[in-house]
């Protein structure tokens, strides 16, 4: 009996989703992708050709790359954050 994949893309936006179902195409047990539909209006607003849900399904783009253009102005709306550094040791038991 052989193993099912299956990813996700729970913290991740539309280049993260690119990149899973770049990933995930590849894969020969590859099943299902999880991908939080509430991104939507911000893949549409950073990406010029977001991948865009369609009965349930996501084309994979016959661009190059992770056949993403961004929208870099779009992109320059919206100010890095970096979060607090965490300590490693803590997490691990």
């Amino acid at each position: 009996m052989g193993l099912i994949s299956r990813g996700e893309c729970q913290n991740s936006t539309t280049v993260g989703l690119a990149a899973s179902m770049q990933a995930s195409a590849v894969m020969t047990n590859f099943l299902i992708l999880e991908y939080f539909l509430f991104f939507e209006p911000l893949a549409q607003e950073i990406a010029i050709n977001h991948p865009r849900v369609e009965d349930g399904y996501i084309r994979l783009p016959g661009e190059p790359g992770l056949g993403l253009e961004l929208n870099e102005a779009a992109l320059g709306r919206y100010e890095y954050k970096e979060f607090p550094k965490r300590e490693i040791a803590r997490y691990l038991v």
